[in-house]
């Protein structure tokens, strides 16, 4: 079926004129329902986004924090940050092992989100993630 004709089809029964005189009432209640029902929605939408960036951000974390903790130099960990996420990471933080020995690599991610729901007042939001990983020593 078109999504043009299902969608006529819905505007013709909303607006059909009835003898019945809850009619009114239903439209009403309909126009009081449907404001909440799209904000649930759209606000559902949004904190879906939030978690996919927040879960992305972890992993690339790990796996740059892995990379510097077996011994690569920070630019090879940073690329093992760029090819674990499937955009451009805003800031990118690298805390290699100590020359000593021991201690933690440690990877900073954080990425603004548009969140894309601008009557909810959410706006952007920065995400932040940060992966640590043993050294050996």
């Amino acid at each position: 079926m078109n999504a043009l004709h299902f969608i006529n089809q819905i505007l013709t029964t909303i607006t059909r004129r009835s003898d019945d005189p809850e009619r009114g009432a239903s439209m009403v209640e309909f126009a009081i329902v449907l404001p909440l029902v799209v904000t649930l929605v759209a606000g559902t939408v949004a904190v879906g986004r939030l978690h996919d960036t927040q879960v992305v951000l972890r992993s690339a974390a790990r796996n740059g924090a892995r990379t510097l903790a077996l011994g690569a130099d920070p630019a090879t960990a940073a690329a093992a940050v760029a090819r674990s996420a499937p955009f451009t990471i805003d800031q990118v933080s690298l805390a290699p092992c100590p020359a000593s020995g021991g201690g933690d690599a440690t990877v900073t991610l954080a990425e603004r989100v548009g969140v894309g729901v601008p009557f909810l007042g959410l706006g952007t939001r920065t995400v932040r993630a940060t992966g640590v990983m043993s050294c050996p020593g």
